[in-house]
């Protein structure tokens, strides 16, 4: 708790900070609604102390044309620079924005909340993004409106604006403290965005999802082998490999630490696949070799010292979604 007493002293912004920011005259100078949609006077508050001044305080119910909206209670509270940094990051035509958090007990700011750059796959393990969620006029529109507070219903928003691929970043910037709430136990947002792709389980934390998708086809699985040990031991390995695969399809990967020898080229030739990885590090370190182009939707990791493979993880793709 001291340290992120002392974090929070570090990043406070100073006086002269502040009357910069006040200074600052924007390109494209954006008008936020910020929408409170539960009581609390902090919110207020902490709007009067803004560094940027172009905000319209409002009702649920009665939501003004603004460029982009927030959805906050009225118990949070907002850091001085927190409509700065969104108005900064909207100048770049970024349509969903979202900053790290902290939460707000007995008055006291704790717990913070340090967030990945968007990432697809986390989002569907549990909504991290929150409530400290700013999107664009266009894309509350796109998705249908703000459904409500509560946390599924929130959840099933982003996970909406999300699938239509905006243009959206993260703030590495604590910017917004709230009372911390209960994390949402309804798969319920997933299971429709998901539909009969996969399977949602429980996560191993409350709140958080497991989701099994479902495979379609025979998939491929990529068996990748280091020649760490050695020529002699490659072959027993591939040779074990081929009479104990009982996978209908797959494909072999010799991983080279070094110069291809003649065997390896000869491999090569039959249409094995081999790929030049000096300095490599072998299995029996931990550490996956990377996937090639076109690997399989499984893969597997062995050294050619063991004549049994083990598998060490599967081989999901993931990439930074959006516009560009």
């Amino acid at each position: 708790m001291q340290d992120y007493d002392r974090f929070i002293a570090l990043s406070t912004l100073t006086p002269e900070a502040a009357a910069a920011q006040r200074r600052t005259v924007f390109l494209s100078a954006p008008q936020f609604a910020v929408a409170q949609t539960e009581p609390g006077q902090a919110l207020k508050a902490s709007l009067k102390q803004q560094t940027y001044t172009r905000y319209v305080l409002s009702e649920l119910a009665h939501l003004p044309n603004a460029d982009y909206y927030l959805f906050l209670p009225g118990t949070t509270r907002l850091a001085p620079d927190a409509l700065f940094r969104l108005a900064a990051a909207a100048g770049g035509g970024e349509e969903l924005i979202y900053a790290d958090d902290d939460a707000l007990i007995h008055g006291r700011r704790c717990r913070p909340r340090f967030k990945p750059d968007f990432s697809p796959h986390t989002l569907l393990s549990h909504d991290y993004i929150g409530r400290g969620l700013c999107v664009s006029r266009a894309l509350l529109r796109a998705v249908g409106g703000w459904p409500g507070p509560d946390a599924a219903r929130r959840y099933a928003f982003t996970l909406r604006a999300v699938s239509l691929k905006p243009r959206m970043i993260h703030l590495p910037f604590v910017l917004i403290s709230l009372p911390p709430e209960p994390p949402c136990p309804d798969p319920m947002p997933l299971n429709r965005y998901l539909g009969d792709r996969a399977l949602i389980l429980p996560g191993p934390v409350p709140g958080t999802f497991l989701p099994r998708f479902n495979v379609r086809g025979e998939p491929l699985v990529s068996v990748i082998v280091s020649d760490e040990a050695g020529a002699d031991a490659l072959k027993r390995t591939l040779l074990a490999v081929e009479q104990r695969m009982q996978l209908p399809r797959y494909e072999l990967i010799v991983a080279a630490g070094g110069p291809l020898s003649p065997f390896l080229r000869a491999l090569r030739d039959r249409g094995v696949s081999v790929l030049s990885l000096p300095g490599a590090a072998p299995a029996s370190c931990g550490t996956k070799p990377p996937a090639p182009p076109g690997a399989g939707s499984c893969c597997s990791c062995t050294e050619a010292r063991s004549p049994c493979p083990r598998t060490l993880a599967s081989g999901s793709r993931s990439g930074r979604t959006g516009r560009t």
